[in-house]
């Protein structure tokens, strides 16, 4: 257990925001299975987190940071657009590993990430960001390797998008990703996908705030 005092009123408002955010249990951990080999969830607000902890930087080395991430972004965003679409995601952000499906005939656990997009038009904005984004790096791998397949699936009204290889990953692993629910998803595999049901807003009834769960008996 960690203990963590925060006088919020002392801070700057964006460090009280990031605090009051990572002080609350995320309900990610409602969408979690009980028997998931490892997961972590936490409430992380993007924006209010780079603009607590910038000032720790020397100007010259902020400056460099902003031009790096701009730099990564500007296949899918322009620079302007960053701070709308951080502002767009979370706070609630979880990452899990599930035991593989028994039907898929394979060893290899089922990994699944998962964020909170933000019901405005800055969640809106970053939802079709990171779809163009993780779009993008799927027709650049089947550009790079002609056994890749980039493949959709459709899950009633929702449009999955998964890649596909014959060697390149494990058996029954077929990375896919798509915006459900109000989140951002990305899984093993568009079964993974279908699976996930999100939780409701309602907050965990917990004095505690847990961050990361491992189940030994799901590992045995």
């Amino acid at each position: 257990g960690l203990t963590l005092n925060v006088r919020t009123a002392d801070l700057p408002k964006e460090a009280a925001t990031f605090f009051r955010e990572a002080a609350k249990p995320s309900t990610l951990w409602k969408a979690i299975p009980e028997d998931a080999l490892f997961a972590c969830a936490t409430r992380l607000h993007f924006a209010a987190f780079l603009k607590a902890f910038g000032p720790f930087l020397e100007a010259a080395d902020r400056q460099k940071l902003v031009e790096k991430i701009a730099d990564l972004a500007r296949p899918f965003a322009e620079t302007e657009d960053l701070e709308p679409v951080l502002r767009g995601l979370g706070p609630d952000i979880g990452f899990w590993v599930t035991l593989p499906d028994p039907k898929e005939k394979t060893w290899v656990p089922q990994p699944f990430f998962a964020v909170r997009l933000a019901n405005t038009p800055e969640g809106k904005k970053a939802e079709e960001t990171a779809l163009k984004g993780l779009d993008f790096l799927g027709r650049l791998a089947c550009l790079d390797d002609k056994q890749f397949r980039f493949r959709k699936e459709k899950q009633g009204d929702l449009e999955v998008r998964y890649l596909t290889h014959p060697t390149k990953f494990p058996t029954g692993i077929r990375p896919a990703f798509a915006a459900k629910d109000g989140y951002l998803l990305l899984a093993g595999t568009p079964e993974g996908i279908a699976q996930f049901k999100a939780p409701n807003d309602k907050e965990l009834e917990t004095t505690e705030v847990p961050l990361m769960r491992v189940s030994v008996k799901a590992w045995r």
